[in-house]
Order: C-alpha cells, then structure tokens, then sequence
C-alpha cells in the first residue's frame, strides 16, 4: 500500500538541526498557537498528508512514484551538503546544488498552495493538489546557478534555524540555512566566499527565516526569544501568503538583483 505521509523536507537536512543536548535525533518545533516542542524523530517533522500523490495507469492513487524520484534526488543532495560542510565544494558542483534547491523550492506546501491558488484565481476552479506535482521541477536552477553564492558562518554562540519552506526567496535573492552554523545566500550584489555573520546578522537571516515558513520553523535549541518571533511572524513572506500577487501556474518568479538578507 502507497504511504500517505510524505516529507516535504528532507529527513538528511533536518537531522543536521537536532538538539544535541537531547537523547537520539530530535529536533525542536515551532508552530503559530503553540508553545515549542522536540518531536523524538525527526520522521516526524515536515509531514505532509497526501502531498505527493498521482493516479496510477491502474486508476489507484500511488503516492510512491513521486516519493522514489524524489528520493533520489535527496541522495545526491546529501553528498553535495558534505562537500560544502568540508569545503570540498567546487564550480561543478554549483550547477547540481542549484538543480536540488530548485527542486526542493518547488515541492513545499507553501509552493503547492501559490500554484493552486493562481489556477483558482485564473481559471476559478478548484483541482487536485496532484496538479502542483507537475510544476516540481529543476527547470529554476539557471537562475539560481548564475547567482552570486556566498556562505554565512554562524559566530560562536548563535545560530541559524529552518524551516518547512527551508529554501526561500528574500528581497529577490534566495537564502538556505544548512544547518546551524552555515547558510546559502545567493544573489547578484551577495558577497562570495564565506564570511562570518556575527549575532546581528544570524538573528536577520533567522527572521526571514520565519518569516519565510510555511507552518513549522525548526530549530536546534527551545528559544524564548524565535517562540516570540514564530508567533509574531510566521509564514508573513512566503508564497502562499503573498495574496496581493497573482502567481504564475508555470513556476515561482526567478529570483532577480537580490539584496543581503
């Protein structure tokens, strides 16, 4: 039988956010309404109901084809992850991080919900969640791969959290935390190379951060301080809560002479 829960994060990325204060992997969970908690494993996190489901050509709902291509993908991701985390990352390996953030844009909640919400606006009338499947793609990556990409490395005593929407657009740029201590920033006017963020500046990315989620924001340690921000913020600049902007049904806007975070 097909499974019917289906990550929209990968479980590789969010075991790099446990508390390691805490037995096993567990991860510590923010949600609007609801004070922290740390869910035991992080299978448990980033869930979606029926997310990835098509038709099969027997007429049955399979919710596995799409899970074992993305699958796949996560694979390879993760080895591109170790080469950054090592500092084994090179000009090759720019255009396949690109592809799995363009793919990994296009499979959240948040991206599911803007593409139905812009056929209900264009078209009035409701379809299947399936009907966002088809816009999971790698086709951004161009986009992504000409950016300027720079590295923020977390100063001692701070660091970066994440969310269900974990590779996000900012101020026309595009911001991914990799785990505690690093994050992506891509832009035309980013500075590259690494580059250490001091406490100002991981609590920026933090907030665009939250700003950015979908439902859960994701973090290493329970903060007083993000529980404040994730109930103040959350989900204000995502693209299913931008409703003044009429998406577009082929795919989100290419990110274009981004700013610092």
């Amino acid at each position: 039988m097909a499974a019917i829960n289906h990550h929209c994060v990968p479980n590789f990325y969010l075991k790099k956010f446990k508390d390691p204060a805490l037995p096993e992997y567990k991860i510590w969970q923010y949600e609007k309404g609801r004070k922290p908690k740390s869910i035991p494993t992080v299978r448990a996190t980033a869930i979606e109901h029926y997310n990835t489901v098509l038709l099969s050509a027997t007429g049955s709902f399979d919710s596995d084809i799409v899970e074992a291509a993305l699958s796949r993908f996560e694979t390879d991701a993760a080895v591109l992850f170790a080469k950054i985390e090592s500092a084994c990352f090179g000009s090759r390996d720019k255009e396949a991080f690109a592809k799995w953030m363009s793919i990994q844009m296009t499979r959240v909640p948040c991206f599911r919900d803007w593409i139905l919400e812009g056929v209900r606006r264009e078209h009035e009338m409701a379809v299947s969640p399936s009907y966002a499947l088809a816009h999971v793609e790698d086709a951004y990556y161009a986009s992504i791969r000409d950016l300027e990409w720079g590295f923020l490395e977390a100063s001692p005593g701070s660091h970066f959290v994440t969310s269900d929407n974990p590779a996000y657009i900012c101020n026309a740029g595009l911001v991914y935390p990799l785990n505690p201590n690093l994050a992506l920033v891509a832009g035309e006017l980013g500075a590259e190379g690494l580059t250490l963020a001091d406490t100002e500046l991981v609590d920026v990315v933090n907030v665009k951060t939250v700003e950015g989620a979908y439902k859960y924001v994701y973090a290493s340690e329970n903060l007083a301080n993000l529980n404040a921000q994730v109930q103040q913020s959350l989900g204000l600049y995502n693209l299913a809560g931008l409703r003044g902007r009429s998406p577009a049904v082929t795919g989100p806007v290419p990110p274009s002479k981004p700013q610092s975070p």
